[in-house]
């Protein structure tokens, strides 16, 4: 009466290792792997996209991709076609999926709203990165810490000045 569908194919091109940290928007084309800490948005795009959350995993806000597998913990929404909870999973946050699946010992607090189409908002346009050269010069330990704080201070306004760029980009919608 049920036909069984085989799961397709992903493809994980992006890892977050078991200790890493990640702080603000997660963006990634394809799959992704999240063993870490991210505190912050989490969104795979692409017709095979899929976020894959380990058991150590921890994500602090909203998790959106295809397809979305938790056997970790994550404290925020989840939107996605396929949604796997597995049993070591706990989720505390709304889920919206076409599709479902909670293996029994998985922890979910929130609502569930199975739909017939889940819309996923892809990015509307590129946010341009800037490289800098970071010049480290060793002559000295005093020259290298000054070269080194600058070198800080450089990135920390290039990073600002993306910030101020993205923000100035008009919303998808």
């Amino acid at each position: 009466m049920f036909r069984q569908t085989s799961p397709k194919t992903v493809s994980i091109r992006h890892i977050l290792a078991s200790g890493g940290v990640l702080e603000g928007l997660l963006e990634v084309h394809g799959g992704c792997q999240i063993d870490g800490r991210v505190t912050g948005e989490v969104r795979a795009f692409g017709q095979s996209s899929a976020v894959l959350l380990g058991p150590a995993s921890q994500v602090y806000g909203p998790v959106t991709s295809e397809t979305v597998v938790v056997a970790g913990q994550v404290m925020g929404p989840i939107k996605a076609r396929q949604v796997t909870l597995k049993s070591s999973a706990k989720v505390e946050g709304n889920i919206e999926a076409q599709s479902l699946h909670i293996e029994p010992g998985a922890q979910f607090s929130g609502q569930v709203s199975i739909v017939a189409v889940v819309e996923i908002e892809h990015p509307s346009k590129e946010i341009p990165v800037q490289r800098a050269e970071l010049p480290i010069k060793s002559k000295s330990d005093e020259t290298q810490s000054g070269t080194a704080h600058a070198a800080r201070d450089r990135l920390h306004d290039i990073t600002s000045h993306d910030r101020q760029q993205a923000q100035s980009l008009p919303k998808a919608g």
